[in-house]
């Protein structure tokens, strides 16, 4: 059997694709969050950008990266 074959390259490449994007989103919605804390009225009023609403984001989006399918 050739070794080739038990690997799709195509997947993995999709995945570490997928896995730079995310690293890289959610962070910068992490600084966000933490101006957030510091300056409360920095997003306005808007109820579903509250701190107690956003601040699960940036932990959820690094740690649940959903994977390609």
């Amino acid at each position: 059997m050739h070794q080739d074959s038990l690997v799709n390259h195509s997947l993995v490449k999709a995945w570490c694709i997928s896995a730079f994007v995310w690293f890289a989103i959610f962070p910068l919605v992490g600084v966000t969050v933490a101006i957030k804390f510091h300056n409360p009225e920095f997003l306005g009023n808007i109820s579903w950008l509250s701190f107690g609403r956003v601040r699960p984001v940036p932990v959820n989006g690094v740690l649940y990266q959903p994977s390609p399918d």
